[in-house]
């Protein structure tokens, strides 16, 4: 017996030792029990505790970093101040204080390479002044002697930006690649005249975006990445806000295609990037994919507004198909993280429910708010990621106000005449109700609270309040609508004010019978009675108006009159619904007063007496 148990037992050892080998730190197993068992995390340590924990010699470090900054900076100051004093007393002319400038940078980088192999560190900032030292010689020499014409100084900051790629590869560090990346973008500005030459400078700039980003994908650096993207959108964002202010004679064709270019370049070496480390994408390159189909889409949209707005629509469905076959293809071929798949869909989504609207006038804005907020939620859904479900509250409310302000400029009276239904207005009140209405079914299934900076989100709440937004942007699309059409196609100020009326009473009907259905009984009652209460005061005089304008203007309307008969249907309705819940539940205690009755008793006597006075009339 016992030399079967032994073999047994040790095996338990050794499957429990090889178990727990694999487990994460904050998990441990019992021996005895073979079960896992959560230990409390470790309390957070403050920031001078890691501190100390990753630079134990605070002398090491302070001489290392802080001191050896300084003694740089003190280094280049007192070659300045020398150089400036020689030329102050006009020892050296201006081609020899070029000269001394390159030979300062090329002694300061010489110096660099020397300690490059026991002071790495020391040495890059070292290279980093004398790459420095290059570009403001350059750049002197070109603007303030001119030594050099401006395609010489043009083409030697170029082989400085090369050089100073070259050893941040070289000494591995991506400091210089960032600081070879500044320079680079910065030579346009430093050998500018002001003549506006938009291919040279985009082509170089095609140039340099592709060879940091080569050299990013090699070292694996996604810092690059990032910053490469933002200083060309704020150079060509620049460039395309000054160009084509009030310009007819823009070029646009060189624009759009350089736009495309840029867009290109960054969305597959984004993608490319991740394929090869065959990581997950971080929270920042995935922000970078969708601002740059942000970027790209409102920069063309932009253009095209100008140059084929016909061209628009093809335009929209185009992204959509490139969004749509990268997702395909990497998702099939090459298994690319499913965040970014879900991201890549959601953008084809976006854009092939923009293709129609597009081609409308106007509301592009709303459109794309309105379908990027349902985007971030279901991306938030699928990618559990908390920043997605914030960005989609913050996008519902920007496409909101961007819808008032839509309406305050299509529906405002007195401007040029917007076709019936087939306007930018209710098109974009449209696409609101429905991004709300969709939001709403994907709260559906949410039951955890999620927290940011502080701020409580309850699925629950945000769902009934999405459902109250809908309802009321979906009444003002339609009173918007019918009041300003009407307005706008009769004559008649009380003819054409009994529509929305009208609207209003049967809109308001059909909202109490969905606040019954959803057992909200007493807010539907209160809503009941407050629009018998208006029609009483308001609504039922509106006939009688249009009498009177008829007899004062000679005019022989009877629009009011028709339409009041579905306004009294839909109060005998409302009544009915009140009557039926005084007498069937208790939700309305006033109902049981005996002055409600003769209130009640009142407003029929005043309803009936104004019929017949109508009719009479």
């Amino acid at each position: 017996k016992q030399q079967i148990e032994e073999p047994i037992l040790v095996s338990e050892t050794n499957i429990s030792a090889s178990f727990s080998d694999k487990l994460p730190p904050f998990i441990s197993v019992r021996e005895d029990t073979d079960q896992v068992n959560e230990v409390p995390e470790q309390p957070r340590q403050s920031w001078w505790v890691n501190f100390r924990e990753q630079n134990p010699d605070l002398e090491k470090f302070v001489g290392e970093n802080i001191i050896s900054k300084i003694g740089i900076l003190i280094l280049v100051l007192g070659i300045s101040y020398f150089v400036k004093y020689a030329i102050d007393k006009d020892w050296i002319n201006e081609t020899a204080r070029v000269g001394i400038g390159i030979l300062c940078g090329a002694a300061v980088m010489g110096f660099a390479h020397k300690l490059r192999a026991n002071y790495t560190a020391f040495s890059s900032v070292l290279v980093a002044g004398a790459v420095a030292i290059f570009y403001f010689t350059i750049a002197i020499a070109f603007h303030q002697y001119h030594i050099f014409s401006q395609t010489v100084a043009f083409v030697l900051m170029v082989v400085i930006t090369a050089f100073s790629v070259l050893i941040s590869v070289s000494y591995d560090r991506m400091e210089l690649a960032i600081l070879s990346l500044i320079g680079g973008f910065a030579v346009p500005f430093m050998i500018s005249t002001g003549s506006g030459n938009y291919q040279v400078l985009f082509g170089y700039i095609v140039i340099l975006d592709l060879g940091i980003l080569a050299i990013a994908y090699y070292k694996k650096w996604s810092l690059v990445n990032v910053l490469a993207f933002v200083f060309t959108t704020m150079l060509y964002v620049g460039w395309l806000a000054t160009t084509f202010m009030d310009n007819i004679l823009a070029p646009y064709f060189g624009a759009f295609v350089f736009a495309t270019i840029f867009y290109l370049i960054f969305s597959l070496t984004n993608i490319i990037n991740n394929l090869r480390t065959q990581g997950l994408f971080s929270k920042i390159e995935l922000s970078v994919l969708m601002a740059n189909n942000a970027v790209y889409f409102s920069v063309a949209m932009y253009i095209l507004n100008s140059y084929h707005p016909e061209l628009k629509g093809l335009f929209v469905i185009s992204l959509a198909a490139f969004n749509l076959i990268c997702a395909l293809v990497l998702y099939k071929k090459f298994g690319l993280d499913k965040k970014a798949i879900y991201l890549l869909l959601g953008l084809t989504l976006t854009f092939v429910t923009l293709t129609i609207p597009i081609q409308f006038n106007g509301n592009y804005i709303t459109l794309f708010w309105a379908a990027e907020a349902v985007l971030m939620l279901w991306l938030a859904q699928r990618s559990q990621m908390v920043q997605f479900r914030f960005t989609s509250v913050i996008v519902q409310l920007l496409m909101l106000v961007s819808l008032f302000m839509d309406w305050e400029k299509i529906y405002k009276i007195g401007n040029d005449i917007a076709p019936i239904i087939a306007n930018g207005g209710f098109i974009a009140g449209l696409c609101a109700v429905a991004s709300l209405i969709v939001a709403s079914i994907l709260l559906r299934n949410d039951t955890e609270n999620t927290s940011m900076w502080g701020i409580n989100l309850n699925p629950t709440h945000q769902r009934k309040v999405v459902q109250i937004l809908s309802l009321i942007v979906l009444y003002f699309t339609g009173f918007f609508e019918i009041n300003y059409q009407a307005h706008q196609y009769f004559t008649s100020f009380y003819s054409a004010a009994s529509l929305p009326v009208a609207y209003h009473l049967v809109f308001s009907c059909a909202l109490v019978f969905f606040l019954k259905k959803q057992h909200y009984l007493k807010i539907a009652i209160g809503f009941a009675l407050l629009n018998i209460v208006l029609y009483i005061a308001f609504f039922a005089t509106i006939p009688f108006n249009e009498l009177q304008e008829n007899l004062s203007l000679t005019n022989a309307s009877t629009i009011a009159f028709v339409l009041h008969y579905i306004s009294l249907i839909c109060v005998v309705v409302l009544s009915w619904i009140v009557w039926q819940d005084a007498k069937a539940s208790d939700s309305l205690a006033l109902a049981h007063q005996k002055w409600f009755v003769w209130v009640a008793s009142l407003a029929l006597v005043y309803v009936a007496s104004n019929e017949v006075l109508l009719h009479g009339l």
